[in-house]
């Protein structure tokens, strides 16, 4: 006897993910090894599925916990940071005050950085369009650039591709702001222009490819595949 099922809907497993700015945080390891290293009855691939299941909600309280309402969190931390430095002010020398100084840079510092995630979520991702395309179309001009967006910014995908390239390049200015003021590292001009005009260029071979694969799917596909 032979049974025909005609609308009977396939489904298939959904593939692990999560955003990738939680790795930012110090917790991140702890809870991957927490709860990796519990012990499951069953099967390897039922142990497996159901260590994904729990790493899953931990990774989500983590990020309900940590990053929820950045903006309010960076404005509070701005707040503390510029309270204690006016303190200072008026007593440089108090090793209490230097030392919570210090505290609240970092954690200003920290917050802010979880701000520009999608930054470093987008260099991610870009970074595989070195591999897809030559170098040569790298090194696009600025007139290239400002020529790109002039006739091509009314479609959807090229907004999308330019609002990732000018956060990476605010990122990048960030970045650098930071590596001076934190860490007394300095680029040259032309050291930073050279490291803007390489990462814009990533950005504009990336999406020629987004045009010649498909410009409606495929900046997306490449997200999801990125988480």
């Amino acid at each position: 006897m032979v049974i025909h099922w005609p609308n009977a809907v396939r489904t298939t497993g959904q593939s692990f993910k999560f955003l990738n700015h939680l790795t930012l945080d110090d917790e991140f390891i702890q809870i991957v090894n927490q709860n990796w290293s519990r012990r499951r009855e069953g099967c390897a691939m039922f142990r497996i599925m159901r260590n994904l299941d729990q790493l899953k909600a931990g990774l989500k309280d983590l990020n309900q916990r940590k990053f929820k309402s950045i903006d309010v969190k960076e404005a509070q931390a701005r707040e503390k940071l510029d309270y204690i430095q006016n303190l200072l002010q008026s007593d440089p020398m108090n090793n209490h005050l230097l030392k919570l100084e210090k505290e609240a840079r970092e954690e200003h510092l920290k917050v802010n950085r979880h701000l520009f995630f999608e930054c470093s979520w987008s260099k991610q991702l870009l970074q595989l369009a070195a591999n897809w395309v030559g170098v040569d179309v790298m090194h696009f001009k600025f007139q290239n650039w400002l020529r790109w967006l002039r006739y091509g910014f009314k479609e959807k995908w090229r907004r999308q591709v330019v609002t990732a390239m000018v956060a990476a390049c605010a990122y990048g200015v960030w970045s650098e702001r930071n590596n001076q003021i934190f860490r007394q590292q300095q680029l040259q001009p032309h050291q930073t222009f050279r490291l803007l005009q390489a990462e814009l260029g990533t950005k504009l071979v990336f999406s020629k490819w987004a045009k010649a694969s498909g410009p409606n799917n495929f900046l997306i596909d490449r997200i999801r595949a990125a988480i």
